[in-house]
């Protein structure tokens, strides 16, 4: 498994598509979490929206399935809680789970007003928001390296043992 935090552009960006296209062809893309413009306010002190990726290798000579939609960049008409309208371009991935974003969608990007934007709410707590989705990313228990002891498999769930890696944003202020 491997998980890494990246810029939104990884996903939404026209020109990252080569990026994409590598990943399929040699990771199962198991999921992503959006994060919201305030994400790294504390600590970087930027705003900028950023994407948890979720990734499996494939194994050698193992069939090069993806059971997620996230190649290509979708654009829909939107009017956002601003009542600003116009056409919002953003990963397909995040179309067809937008419960994977936490935040608000709006337009006010970083580099453009007419631009996809997430905007954090005060009243969310980030890090509870993403144990949640990947409580739905991923169900299954995983089986790590040979735990076998006596004719017993060990079963360590995939709950417990991504939770040690999710990120942990700063406690509000």
């Amino acid at each position: 498994m491997i998980a890494f935090i990246t810029s939104r552009y990884t996903l939404d960006s026209q020109q990252n598509k080569d990026i994409r296209d590598l990943i399929k062809d040699t990771s199962e893309f198991c999921g992503a979490i959006r994060l919201p413009d305030s994400a790294f306010q504390a600590n970087a002190g930027t705003q900028v929206v950023s994407d948890i990726i979720f990734l499996r290798k494939f194994n050698l000579g193992e069939e090069k399935k993806q059971s997620n939609h996230f190649l290509n960049v979708k654009s829909s008409s939107f009017i956002d809680h601003n009542n600003q309208s116009g056409i919002i371009s953003y990963n397909e991935y995040f179309h067809d789970h937008p419960s994977h974003m936490i935040g608000q969608v709006e337009f006010g990007g970083q580099y453009s007003k007419e631009e996809f934007n997430l905007k954090g709410n005060k009243e969310i707590n980030p890090r509870e928001e993403i144990y949640k989705i990947t409580d739905t990313l991923f169900k299954n228990p995983v089986l790590l390296g040979n735990q076998i002891q006596g004719n017993n498999l060990h079963w360590i769930s995939q709950k417990q043992n991504i939770r040690s890696l999710k990120y942990s944003p700063p406690k509000p202020s």
